[in-house]
């Protein structure tokens, strides 16, 4: 075996020059460490020194197999594929004896944390520590840092790491985030040279939008922790939830004029379900940190700036689980080599410190065994007696009229380890009836009580103003719940424990006449999608009626889908039938077969307000002018969950569109200034003949500004990333009060709104409203872009209450101004539409509730008349 890595070795390296970046490993490796020669050494595999190369996930997993196949140290799995069908790995790192029952040991690992097992913490119980590399995959230190990693715990010969492997058992994630690691792999080896450039104006140091930091539909996965609605936070996320792990380690980079951060975050703004003894440990074990970082007299920084608050991100979730988490914030840059200012520094480096700080957890976790597994048994029984001592002791929720909207909620909790149940009996709450029929019910006291409380309470006061992310997270407002919580439940609460199953509906009776189906249901766009595609006519009703079916007189909504069976229907009664079959099946959409267009109450199916449907053609502009994230927001909702097609191109090169063949022009959050007056009278000229204007957040000030819409902007403070830009000054206003520097932070932070819940009043009788039971409506604001109400009385389509904040952090000032303020606006112009949104209707993939209100502007824009226009119709 050592022959033939050698030999290996030797013709690869020969055909590549002598590297300027190449580092020897020795330079990397602890000093005096020996290695097992029979384990390949990177460059065995690799082909090239690591730091002269960004490894690409290919070639990461090529060595994490390599290593398996040598050694009885690891065992290797693959755990879920990406988007782009990229395989996600996991190794499983030990003692040989340690692997051989490993079994044995997850089993007595669970039971440590279950407050009723009699099991104890033993000399031969391993802690478990997991040790996850690149959820951003633009942070590329890390991944070929876990390739170190790896060969030292595999190959080292040491008898302290020999120790270490005996008393832990080590979960190694080498890439987190391959299709996005793959985009900054590729971008950055594309401009490298053999002769290092360390300027930063060179290519190498500018990534191409939208740079590898997300996955393929531009989600950042950090914040996935909890929601878990992508193939990757799937995958390592049950990992995660099988493991419990003691120690969870979660590797990053930020900018180059940074040092190195490690956990905890600050102490005035720590999740409050986080207990206090974790945060001691994590000082415990950050001193291994600080050990190396001294050592090396480095410089570095902990408790500030980053916070422990979020419970989405990957270190603060574990916290509520009885692990303890790090955050390591590595000092970044885009290259190999770039200027500092305290000198050029290379890639090799930040792989180095990476490294070796990734070993020194191990080798904390082998030294405070004890200690963490002492934790693992007490955090169970405190977390017993603090779901004992609250008030909230159940939640109890329905979505009315959306079972597969309720099945995803119900597939979160389960993805969680939360159990859940059916309703046992009616409860009436806070004004609401929950039956049997569709609600469900949760105790809080379960070992996922400190999660459950993060995941449903709402909290409007805080202690400090200053947030690194969003400042709430209501799981139930997000998905459109009705929701209460509990402070008395009996055994009657409890039906059946569920068991998750999407919500198929049995097949429609063949209907002579038309199908028709609700829009209320979660999937009924994508319903609709289908039969659009396939060539097929459908109509929706602007009105309620009540249908005549096969199975009686059904009442339907304003918003439901017509679908005749003859009359210019293209498409023949079988494959009608096998269209709403499949809708029934796979969309979760109840259909009924109509006997006659005739109503028993309300419009007709061949009146004017059954309304003509087209499938959209949707232009969504892309690049560096637009906000990734909120264009892959839009992107999955539209692509992956209702199967529209979406045509993304460059902003700069929408002068060449034939807009002919564009029905909506969809504008995500972005900064649209350098669009010329040519292109935005073209834009308008086709709204005019027919086209629809969405646009989000920045993209609706733009709208504004360029007279697509006249309201009034009450505010523009438009927050993206860590970046603000102030209101324009007003020469009249008057000066402000003098403060202190040293409160300058603060006083800014306390302006910006960086993820709070707000409630509107919901107009659900226009068709942006359709689909909406309830006028009463929770939306997700992360800026301070607040526009007036229009100035046609139908086309304020959502606005703001008196008393707007339901969860989360806004200023009083902030609250004023959203107070009565529009949140969906939208207008014929011409004969097309422009449709505004303020908010962010499509948060991280989970805000389902509003995700309608953007769905409805594809499908029915051409359903919202004018003023008068029933009148001219009718004129003759």
């Amino acid at each position: 075996m050592k022959r033939f890595w050698v030999v290996l070795r030797a013709a690869i390296l020969a055909l590549f020059a002598a590297s300027a970046y190449a580092e020897d490993l020795s330079y990397f490796v602890p000093d005096g460490a020996s290695y097992d020669s029979d384990i390949p050494t990177p460059a065995d595999v690799l082909g090239y020194d690591v730091g002269s190369y960004v490894s690409r996930p290919g070639t990461v997993n090529d060595y994490m197999r390599a290593v398996a196949a040598a050694s009885d140290r690891v065992q290797l799995e693959t755990i879920g594929y990406t988007h782009e069908r990229r395989p996600i790995l996991l190794l499983t790192i030990s003692s040989p004896e340690n692997l051989v029952r490993l079994d044995k040991i997850h089993e007595q690992h669970l039971e440590l944390s279950d407050p009723d097992s009699l099991q104890v913490v033993s000399d031969a119980m391993p802690a478990i520590t997991w040790l996850g590399f690149g959820v951003h995959g633009d942070e590329v230190s890390s991944m070929d840092a876990a390739i170190l990693t790896v060969y030292h715990l595999v190959a080292s010969k040491d008898p302290a790491t020999i120790a270490q492997l005996e008393n832990t058992v080590t979960l190694l994630v080498p890439v987190i985030n391959p299709d996005g690691y793959n985009r900054a792999s590729t971008a950055l080896n594309t401009f490298r040279g053999e002769a290092p450039v360390a300027n930063p104006q060179h290519a190498e140091h500018n990534g191409t939008w939208p740079r590898g930091r997300t996955n393929h539909y531009w989600f950042d996965l950090n914040r996935q922790w909890v929601v878990r609605t992508q193939p990757e936070s799937q995958a390592w996320g049950a990992q995660y939830q099988k493991w419990k792990p003691n120690l969870h380690i979660d590797f990053h980079e930020m900018n180059i004029d940074s040092t190195y951060f490690f956990s905890p975050g600050i102490s005035a703004q720590r999740n409050p379900y986080i207990p206090e003894r974790a945060t001691d440990l994590t000082r415990i074990v950050g001193s291994y940190v600080q050990e190396y970082l001294d050592s090396q007299q480095e410089l570095y920084y902990s408790e500030e700036f980053f916070d422990d608050y979020n419970p989405a991100m990957g270190s603060n979730y574990p916290l509520l689980n009885g692990s303890v988490a790090f955050l390591f914030e590595n000092r970044g840059f885009e290259g190999l080599i770039a200027e500092s200012p305290n000198g050029d520094i290379t890639f090799g480096s930040r792989v180095r410190r990476h490294f070796r700080i990734a070993i020194s957890m191990v080798r904390a976790a082998s030294d405070l065994r004890q200690t963490l597994l002492d934790y693992q048994k007490s955090f169970a029984a405190l977390t017993r007696q603090a779901a004992a001592a609250d008030r909230v002791k159940g939640y109890v929720f329905q979505a009315p009229g959306d079972p597969a909207r309720m099945f995803h909620f119900l597939e979160m909790l389960d993805r969680l380890d939360i159990d859940v149940y059916r309703l046992g009996r009616s409860v009436r709450e806070g004004g609401v009836t929950y039956s049997p029929d569709d609600s469900f019910f949760l105790f809080t006291n379960q070992p996922s009580y400190r999660v459950i409380r993060n995941l449903f309470e709402t909290r409007t006061r805080f202690g400090d103003v200053v947030f690194y992310d969003a400042t709430t997270w209501n799981k139930p407002l997000g998905y459109g719940l009705n929701y209460s919580d509990l402070s008395s439940v009996g055994a009657d609460f409890l039906g059946a424990k569920v068991e998750l199953e999407f919500p198929a509906q049995e097949a429609p009776d063949r209907a002579a006449y038309a199908y028709v189906f609700s829009w209320e249901g979660y999937y009924a766009p994508r319903a609709l999608t289908r039969i659009l595609k396939a060539g097929g006519h459908a109509k929706v009703g602007v009105q309620p009626f009540k249908a005549m079916t096969t199975k009686g007189p059904v009442d339907m909504r304003r918003g439901s889908i017509i679908v005749p069976t003859g009359d210019g229907q293209p498409l023949d009664t079988n494959e009608v039938f096998a269209l709403v079959s499949t809708i029934s099946l796979v969309d979760g959409i109840e259909v009924h077969a109509a006997t006659t267009g005739r109503t028993e109450e309300g419009m007709d199916f061949g009146g004017n307000y059954a309304r003509p449907l087209e499938l959209p053609q949707v232009l969504m502009p892309i690049g560096e002018s637009v906000r990734f994230y909120d264009a892959g927001e839009l992107w999955h909702l539209m692509d992956n969950r209702m199967e529209i097609p979406v045509i993304m191109r460059d902003a700069g090169a929408l002068r060449t569109v034939d807009w002919a063949r564009i029905t909506h022009l969809v504008l995500p959050d972005g900064d649209y200034k350098s669009w010329g007056d040519d292109l935005v009278k073209r834009i308008d000229m086709w709204v005019r003949r027919g086209g629809t204007l969405i646009a989000v957040k920045r993209a609706a000030l733009w709208a504004v500004e360029k007279n697509f819409m006249d309201v009034e902007v009450i505010d523009d403070f438009s927050v993206v990333g860590f970046r603000a830009r102030l209101p324009k000054k007003d020469d009249d206003a008057p000066v402000p009060e003098r403060e202190d520097y040293a409160d300058k932070e603060i006083i800014e932070q306390a302006q910006r709104i960086r993820g709070t819940i707000f409630r509107v009043d919901l107009d659900n009788t226009h068709p942006i409203g359709f689909g909406y039971r309830s006028r009463d409506l929770a939306t997700y604001r992360e800026n301070r872009i607040i526009l007036g109400h229009s100035k046609q009385a139908f086309g304020t389509v959502a606005a703001y209450t008196a008393d707007p904040l339901i969860s989360g952090y806004a200023s009083d000032e902030s609250i004023e101004k959203v107070a009565g303020a529009a949140a969906v606006l939208a207008e014929r112009r011409g004969q097309g539409s422009v449709i505004l949104i303020s908010d962010n209707p499509n948060f991280r993939a989970w805000w389902y509730g509003t995700n309608k209100l953007f769905l409805n502007g594809l499908f029915f824009s051409k359903a919202i008349t004018g003023e008068f226009a029933r009148f001219d119709e009718h004129e003759h």
